[in-house]
């Protein structure tokens, strides 16, 4: 897989999708629990990779595995959920 890093800000909804697929595995998963259709989260996951300049899966027959750069990536995304939720917390 070519990606090219981009310099653009990263798009939260990008990034939750990630999340989501990452947890759930499919496509058809994440778009489920995401409401949306398994192409957007299949166009969501592109969107991040290109921004990233890095592979963050590997796809195989049963489903998404994350790379070793994805589960680094995870690992951020994850302390920017705890991040804002304590920023909610924060603000009642």
């Amino acid at each position: 897989m070519t990606v090219e890093k981009s310099t653009d800000a990263l798009d939260w909804e990008d990034l939750r999708h990630f999340r989501t697929l990452a947890e759930r595995g499919t496509l058809s998963a994440a778009a489920r629990d995401l409401g949306v259709t398994h192409g957007t989260v299949a166009r969501r996951l592109a969107a991040l990779e290109r921004r990233l300049g890095c592979a963050l899966f590997l796809h195989g027959r049963d489903g998404y595995r994350l790379t070793a750069r994805g589960r680094l990536v995870l690992a951020q995304v994850n302390a920017m959920q705890e991040a804002a939720r304590a920023a909610l917390l924060a603000a009642e």
